[in-house]
């Protein structure tokens, strides 16, 4: 089936009964991948020529089959990745995924009698939004749940604990609008998997990553001792274990010892007792809810559908699987014989095929997540409430800090209560406190000759008769230091705002602007109008250097040594372009390279004295083991010369030359010279002389010449190599070429046999 777009604002009606915006005939790939109760999503590829393309848009809709003699299903397109030779990928999610986006406040089924399809159509009609989705099952066991948190409705029907799936188990299928949970959606039809009828390939894997042979229960937590004055003191942690240490585990299949080293610390409530009875029975209620003795066991084969075979086409209904059926796996050689559940399809909707089927174990879907999950927040919970219980024992402590605070507040002020005299001869005092072993102390002292603080033993302010010292923070609200004034907002001299500023400091939150010449806006924006800013100095080895920036440009040099003997290297950034120099010991000419406005032109004019090369290397060797390009003027001759290297490269567009090109073709330069055999002339004789346009071309004229992969197949069809014929050449990235030079060789062999037969025909 080809597939049909929708715009991403079509309902359940439009899409069932009408085409759309129409087929996606050009589409070259539409596959579809489902897995039981887990993704159902689809990549489609389309060519950027194609007559819908400017309509894939994200949101946009398409419907395609999505299994063996299903009906077809919506898909949104959620996501359009990178286009490639004119092919353009898109990711889509089924239709139901809309479920996400679609809230409810929670969720309780308390009634005994409530089944899953009853609870799925509460959860729809709960949901503010208008939505065309409905909801089935044949699960009729009555069960409870209550979800409190608010979610999307794709997560209350399975993503999450409580979830309909997570209460009621079975295995979704989703059918456009339609939601539909089954006890089991597959059935076993009696398909039978053999060695050596359609059974390719066959394994079986165990896991024991989580099947142990004994288990470690044990419960920690903290108390919190209280002192004589009722103050909180510290902290004893209460452990508990059984007085046979380990429970061991009945029929495992580990071979060797195994020890789950199990923390039920979390299972126990606030007030619960802690007894060696109680942390045995959590630990047995904990081995029976989650099994830790049977291994994982996955089977995993591949096989040839044979209903899609010519040969089964008259009982294909006999051979057909689907996802969640159950089928038969006979592997005779390894005296297996087992059942395995479809878990996962890939469809390609164009052809109408399986690509793959994957049988075995079910993976792990969302619901099972959540109950594994379920021990991790456990634990996290242990945590948190001894983490609160140390919050307390801290508490506690800050508690008897701040009352000996006061005690010494309240002693300082009897000692300022006395006399100014008193105070001004010597007031002191010293609070310190202990924690973590480490003691932590402020101290001040107020005298005659000023005033001194100091925190952990470094002086961090002192006030003397000459001034202000301060190791720390300074803040201040307002005020006034020397000639700045000192706002809420910003430091400033003699201004009140950032522009039009031609004079004095101003420090604020939109910016600093120095004179007017010199501006930082809030944006980190620099702006210098005015003035010079010079950078420079002498380096370790002698050289000099110095940069300037002005209003009309910038200047940077380097320099070594002086006067004649004098090595130099600047380089000038102006308005009229930019000049680059250097001067090379006991030469007094300066080679230099600029780039300069040119008159009538748009663009720069580069000029040089000498010599211009221009190189890609992995170091300064560049002329022999990279690629450059290389102007030179020879004044022993009076002429200029151009020079163009490089492994390989491309050449585009149109160019014309003044006069014949040539091409390197010394003997000296040449090895392993030989006759072209009679295979080179079936190459001639299979060339196809086309015409054609350019995809980038603009002219709209035809041009003549060879299509490179037909050149490569007529080189490959006379029984050769393309590394024994160099005319053709496929580049990393794919693209094809021809080297037009190496085929001259073909037509004079070619010119030189007919003339040969020529010659021999007049002699008769």
């Amino acid at each position: 089936m080809t597939p049909i777009l929708y715009k991403k604002t079509a309902n359940k009606t439009e899409t069932a009964t009408t085409n759309g915006l129409g087929f996606l005939t050009e589409c070259v790939k539409c596959e579809i991948t489902e897995e039981r109760n887990g993704v159902f999503e689809a990549e489609l590829q389309y060519p950027t020529t194609g007559r819908l393309y400017s309509e894939l848009v994200n949101g946009a809709i398409f419907k395609a089959i999505a299994a063996d003699g299903g009906n077809p299903q919506l898909f949104r397109v959620y996501k359009i990745g990178k286009t490639i030779n004119g092919i353009t990928t898109y990711s889509a999610e089924h239709i139901s995924y809309d479920l996400i986006n679609l809230p409810v406040n929670g969720f309780t089924a308390h009634r005994a009698l409530t089944t899953a399809q009853a609870a799925m159509r509460a959860v729809l009609n709960m949901c503010p939004l208008s939505h065309e989705f409905e909801a089935y099952s044949d699960i009729m066991t009555p069960n409870t749940t209550e979800v409190v948190t608010p979610c999307g409705i794709r997560s209350m029907l399975g993503g999450i604990e409580g979830s309909i799936l997570d209460t009621w188990g079975g295995e979704f299928e989703f059918d456009n609008f339609d939601v539909h949970l089954w006890a089991h959606r597959g059935e076993n039809r009696g398909v039978i998997l053999r060695y050596g009828k359609n059974l390719t390939d066959f394994k079986q894997e165990e896991n024991i990553a989580n099947c142990y042979t004994h288990v470690f229960p044990y419960a920690i937590r903290t108390k919190t001792t209280t002192t004589e004055d009722g103050q909180a003191g510290e902290e004893e942690a209460e452990k508990i274990t059984l007085p046979e240490n380990v429970i061991e585990l009945p029929t495992s299949s580990v071979g060797h010892t195994r020890v789950l080293m199990l923390d039920l610390s979390g299972e126990f409530e606030q007030e619960e007792e802690y007894t060696a009875d109680a942390l045995r029975e959590k630990a047995e209620a904990y081995i029976k809810e989650y099994g830790l003795t049977a291994p994982e066991v996955n089977i995993s084969v591949s096989f040839v559908a044979l209903w899609q075979t010519e040969e089964y086409k008259g009982i294909a209904a006999l051979e057909r699987v689907k996802l969640c059926d159950e089928v038969s796996v006979y592997f005779e050689p390894l005296g297996v014989k087992a059942s395995a559940k479809v878990v996962k399809t890939v469809y390609d909707a164009l052809s109408e095929r399986y690509l793959s089927i994957e049988l075995g174990t079910p993976k792990a879907n969302f619901a099972d997540t959540v109950k594994s999950i379920t021990q991790s927040v456990t634990a996290a919970k242990a945590e948190a409430e001894n983490t609160f219980a140390r919050l307390l024992v801290e508490a506690g402590r800050i508690t008897a800090e701040v009352s000996r605070a006061k005690q010494s507040e309240e002693q300082i002020t009897s000692l300022i209560s006395q006399s100014a005299d008193e105070i001004l001869m010597s007031v002191s005092e010293t609070y310190a406190t202990k924690t973590a072993g480490e003691t932590r102390s402020f101290a001040y002292s107020l005298t005659a000759d000023g005033a001194t603080f100091t925190a952990n033993g470094k002086k961090v302010l002192e006030i003397t008769k000459d001034g202000l010292f301060c190791a720390g923070r300074i803040e201040a609200t307002t005020g006034k230091i020397g000639g700045l004034t000192i706002t809420e907002n910003y430091i400033y001299s003699d201004l009140n705002s950032l522009e039009g500023k031609t004079a004095g400091v101003y420090i604020g939150s939109d910016g600093v602007n120095v004179g007017g010449g010199f501006i930082v806006d809030k944006n980190g924006n620099v702006q210098i109008t005015k003035g010079t800013m010079k950078l420079g100095g002498v380096d370790a080895q002698g050289w000099t250097q110095q940069s300037t920036y002005t209003d009309s440009g910038f200047y940077s040099s380097y320099s070594y040594g002086s006067g004649l003997y004098q090595d130099s290297a600047s380089c000038d950034i102006g308005r009229n372009g930019i000049t680059l120099s250097s001067k090379w010991n006991e030469d007094d000419f300066r080679r230099t390279l600029y780039m300069r406005r040119e008159s009538g032109r748009y663009g720069y004019e580069i000029v040089a004295n000498r010599e211009i090369q221009i190189a890609c290397a992995t170091d300064e060797y560049a002329s022999f083991i990279g690629g450059y390009i290389q102007l030179w003027y020879d004044p022993s001759t009076l002429t200029s010369r151009a020079m163009i290297f490089a492994h390989d490269g491309t050449l585009g567009g149109t160019w014309t030359l003044s006069s014949g090109e040539a091409i390197t073709s010394d003997a000296n330069r040449k090895n392993t010279i030989e006759d072209l055999d009679e295979r080179y002339s079936g190459i001639f004789d299979a060339l196809r002389p086309r015409r054609f346009k350019y995809n980038d071309g603009t002219s709209g004229r035809f041009h003549t010449g060879f299509i490179a992969q037909e050149v490569e197949e007529a080189i490959l069809a006379a029984g050769l190599t393309t590394k024994e014929m160099a005319a053709f050449e496929r580049s990393s990235e794919g693209v094809c070429a021809l080297r037009y030079s190496e085929l001259i060789a073909l037509c004079v062999m070619k010119i030189q046999a007919l003339e040969k037969k020529l010659a021999k025909r007049a002699e008769e």
